[in-house]
């Protein structure tokens, strides 16, 4: 039955917590399935360091199996710098910090540069695995004592903040005895302030990091850090900027930290998550992180697949766990993949392949497959299988729920009462429309409410980011009905041919359509 559904969380992030044994890790892993065009080995061997997608893609999942994997097949050290659920108060401690002033005739206005922050905070975390792990990352001796005693002396701001203290001026004090601080003076250039012993330039201290760690020498495991992006605040534009701009920089040091480490010891990887909205952000365009990326990334693309067979990737996770939802101890692992499949899912479904049904209503991201099993499992507990009566018995809050994860992307340019009438726009709208009367649709609704009539100017791009985001597609019929979908590949809205809303959608955005289907 249903009931008895494998599922993942939603957010692979919140699995951490889950996994605490050694059969937890290999449950986890055997859930896990790598896409063809994704090679593992690139990320193990340090010769590529970002993995790169849409949201949704398998980002994170795919960060936690690396570093399992690591820690299976070279006993190496893992830690997890997750940054998603950082908060405002730390977002401004960053910012506080990584505030620069430059004066100029012509233009003076403040900028942040959070180089110096990342640096700061990884350091910090390749000390504290140092201190916590039984392996010997690095070999104990002065240079090892005085990189970890540096990084232990700086003032934070809390107890269980990693920040530092910052005074004025960019200084941060040393909290240790005037001994210890000759002590490790003799080993690192400290630039204090003038008339202080104890308090030292932060940008400096960095760069005297950087330089002991790549003195350090390497031992008998290796660390991996796996870096989880920061997530992109969704509240307003401006937000939405300034985390641009730090995970602009994020990625800038990590590229900087493998480099170093390849450079000495080569017994650090730190692996980075980094999502599409960044990399083709005009902002992060500013230091030239594409050149990194593309030559050190790994892109998690689904699109390319477009088989509606059992062959397809989307389909073997939803194989994989279906898989998990059996006794592992019986012979079901002997199984072929179209005998699990017929066993947990009905073949056809509103006269169609369930295969075709269930893909589409994925819209090619392996998190909406987790959703999709996770409602079943839920609203449909008694079922034997995931039937046509499941999906229909689901759709109104899947639809909801798919919904709520598309406006998270709609918030970066409108604000919650913009985002509803964007869905009331839909409210009683044919499912297939073209761009003109949906325009003037918004005209009759829009244009008596002045905070939406800047959204008719530039309706275009609304209309755009509604197809990058999947709610809308555009089609055309020549003796057949024929589809154009981002998630397919299809990149750019073509604005003269009908629009068409995705049925996954229907229900939340109460269209009018002749098919009840799913």
């Amino acid at each position: 039955m249903l009931k008895d559904l494998y599922v993942m969380k939603i957010d692979a992030k919140q699995e951490l917590d889950n996994i605490n044994s050694a059969e937890d890790i290999e449950t986890f892993k055997k859930s896990i399935l790598i896409p063809d065009n994704i090679n593992i080995d690139y990320l193990l061997n340090g010769e590529k360091y970002y993995l790169t997608g849409s949201k949704g893609t398998g980002k994170t999942a795919l960060l936690i199996y690396t570093a399992l994997k690591a820690e299976e097949l070279f006993n190496a050290e893992r830690s997890f710098m997750v940054f998603k659920e950082i908060s405002q108060e730390e977002r401004d401690e960053y910012k506080k910090i990584a505030h620069v002033t430059e004066y100029d005739q012509n233009n003076i206005e403040p900028y942040y540069d959070y180089e110096s922050v990342w640096k700061w905070l990884i350091h910090k975390n390749i000390a504290e695995s140092i201190m916590n792990s039984d392996k010997i990352i690095f070999k104990i001796n002065d240079i090892l004592e005085c990189y970890t005693d540096t990084i232990a002396a700086i003032k934070t701001t809390s107890s269980r903040s990693h920040m530092p203290l910052m005074g004025k001026d960019g200084f941060v004090e040393l909290d240790i005895g005037f001994a210890k601080i000759l002590s490790i003076k003799g080993r690192i250039n400290f630039e204090f302030r003038k008339d202080s012993k104890t308090e030292v330039r932060f940008s400096s201290l960095v760069k005297e990091l950087d330089s002991l760690f790549t003195q350090l020498d390497g031992d008998q495991s290796q660390l991996y850090i796996i870096v989880d992006e920061l997530n992109l605040s969704m509240k307003n534009y401006v937000e939405y900027e300034r985390d641009v701009t730090m995970i602009r920089d994020l990625v800038i040091v990590v590229e900087d930290m493998n480099r170093l480490s390849k450079n000495s010891h080569d017994n650090l990887r730190i692996i980075c998550g980094i999502r599409n909205e960044v990399v083709n952000s005009i902002q992060a365009k500013g230091k030239e992180i594409n050149k990194a990326i593309e030559s050190y990334g790994i892109p998690i693309d689904w699109t390319i697949y477009t088989e509606n067979t059992l062959e397809n990737p989307l389909i073997k996770v939803l194989i994989n766990y279906l898989r998990l939802s059996e006794d592992q101890t019986s012979s079901f692992f002997q199984k072929s993949d179209k005998q699990v499949y017929q066993d947990w899912v009905e073949e056809y479904m509103h006269h169609k392949q369930s295969l075709e049904i269930i893909l589409s209503n994925t819209l090619y991201k392996p998190r909406h497959v987790v959703r999709l099993l996770n409602l079943s499992k839920i609203l449909c507990p008694k079922h034997k299988k995931i039937s046509e009566e499941t999906m229909t018995a689901i759709r109104k809050e899947y639809s909801k729920q798919c919904w709520n994860e598309a406006t998270e992307e709609l918030s970066v340019i409108y604000n919650t009462a913009q985002i509803a009438a964007i869905k009331n726009l839909f409210a009683g709208c044919d499912v297939i429309i073209t761009r003109e009367k949906l325009f003037q649709r918004a005209t009759d609704i829009w244009s008596a409410d002045p905070e939406l009539k800047h959204i008719l100017i530039g309706f275009d791009d609304l209309l755009r980011m509604l197809y990058t985001i999947g709610i809308i597609g555009n089609y055309r019929y020549a003796e057949k009905a024929y589809f154009r979908w981002y998630c397919r590949g299809d990149e750019a809205l073509i604005l003269r041919q009908d629009l068409y809303i995705h049925r996954i959608f229907w229900s939340v955005l109460s269209v009018v359509h002749r098919d009840r289907m799913y």
